[in-house]
């Protein structure tokens, strides 16, 4: 995990290198919560045929004011998640969502 003591190093620095030291560390941490919801949806997805566990996608941040994403476009993964009179629901963002935002 990005730690903020990274950022802090050198007590020397100016307000414009303190600033862009902490866009870097949002930027890394932003990516490293990305990819933990993308781990941990991609895990907890069943497997029948392999096509909704491989639809999922990431996207990363490059500077602050960007939005990360995680998603899938295969059309039943609603479905799963939720389920159907006919299947219980999975849950596996509601899951991870949880599991992320609980970490310390």
């Amino acid at each position: 995990m990005v730690r903020a003591a990274h950022i802090i190093g050198d007590q020397t620095m100016n307000a414009k290198e303190l600033n862009e030291a902490l866009n870097e560390f949002i930027v890394d941490y932003a990516n490293e919560v990305t990819d933990d919801i993308y781990d941990g949806v991609k895990k907890l997805t069943p497997v029948r045929s392999g096509r909704a566990r491989r639809g999922w996608e990431k996207e990363h941040i490059e500077r602050t004011g960007q939005t990360a994403q995680v998603g899938n476009d295969v059309p039943y993964v609603k479905y799963l998640e939720d389920g159907t009179s006919r299947m219980a629901p999975v849950h596996m963002v509601a899951a991870t969502l949880t599991k992320v935002g609980n970490r310390q």
